[in-house]
């Protein structure tokens, strides 16, 4: 498990990256793309965060893809997501460095 994180980081970096840049003023189809890499990346670090035995992060991860997911989507001003962004790549960030430690 500990080389499959280690191998995985960039991965999880370079989408919080691509999440907290949605704060921006972009055209439309970047933000569907982005709905679509939120989810799946929040999905799988959710998945990986129960697979190490963590009990709240989770959670956590899995609401960020309820969040950001493509099919049903949550709907708020772009004031929400100006804050909503940012703070959902830092917190990917800040997973990815936290759980992922070598």
């Amino acid at each position: 498990m500990a080389q499959t994180a280690k191998n995985t980081k960039p991965v999880f970096y370079a989408a919080a990256v691509f999440i907290a840049v949605g704060a921006l003023p972009l055209p439309y189809g970047y933000y569907q793309l982005l709905r679509l890499v939120a989810f799946i990346v929040f999905g799988w670090a959710a998945l990986i965060a129960y697979e190490q035995k963590t009990y709240f992060w989770p959670y956590v991860l899995g609401f960020g893809a309820l969040l950001f997911n493509p099919l049903f989507k949550i709907t708020m001003p772009k004031e929400f997501w100006m804050l909503a962004d940012p703070a959902a790549g830092g917190l990917l960030a800040y997973w990815a460095w936290m759980r992922m430690k070598d």
